[in-house]
């Protein structure tokens, strides 16, 4: 996709636009946007652009995990038959087993006990009302205040600032781009050639 030529088309019927959001529409990174601005923005006069500074909330990497395939406590919980697993099996779930244990034995949804073997293990203890963390993650946006700052504790979520560009037509605004030269050479004189340029200031 030519981005500074779709931003032209897009600015022709409305301005100013707002870079994060065009770029959720276009369904491009918010950089491939904020390029192509940059590049109209070297054609003095074609666009105005007004820097801002937007905090937005974003997963984490283990956040994508939790999103994706449910919260440690959660994945542990399901993974557990009705007669029981001993630890060692559980913890080979994955990298978050044991945090899964912790939380789970927190919120009083499993027991540890040992067996004559002296190997721990581990039983559900009540049904599950359901995953939270994972429903929280996928409504990210309309959290409330605590499960925000729960969430950040985690450390499945985090702040991220954004540079967003408001972005309106400039006083040379056009849709059609003309390439402005460096130069102005004997060709272009004695052709009248240079009639059609815009020329780099």
């Amino acid at each position: 996709m030519d981005v500074p030529h779709k931003l032209l088309e897009i600015l022709a019927s409305t301005s100013p636009i707002n870079s994060l959001e065009i770029a959720k529409s276009l369904n491009l990174d918010h950089q491939a946007v904020v390029g192509g601005i940059k590049s109209l923005q070297q054609s003095e006069g074609l666009v105005d652009a007004e820097p801002s500074n937007q905090v937005e909330l974003g997963l984490t990497e283990e956040g994508k995990h939790v999103l994706k395939n449910g919260s440690h406590e959660f994945v542990v919980y399901s993974a557990i038959p009705d007669e029981g697993i001993p630890m060692p099996e559980l913890m080979k779930l994955s990298k978050y087993a044991k945090l899964g244990v912790s939380k789970a034995l927190a919120a009083k949804w499993i027991s540890v006990s040992k067996n004559e073997a002296n190997v721990q293990i581990v039983k559900k203890l009540a049904p599950s009302a359901g995953d939270d963390i994972q429903a929280c993650l996928e409504k990210l946006q309309d959290l409330s205040i605590s499960e925000k700052s729960d969430l950040k504790k985690r450390k499945l979520i985090a702040e991220k600032k954004t540079t967003v560009y408001a972005v309106s037509r400039g006083p040379q605004f056009t849709t059609r781009r003309v390439k402005e030269e460096t130069d102005l050479t004997s060709d272009m004189v004695s052709t009248g050639s240079w009639q059609e340029y815009k020329f780099k200031k």
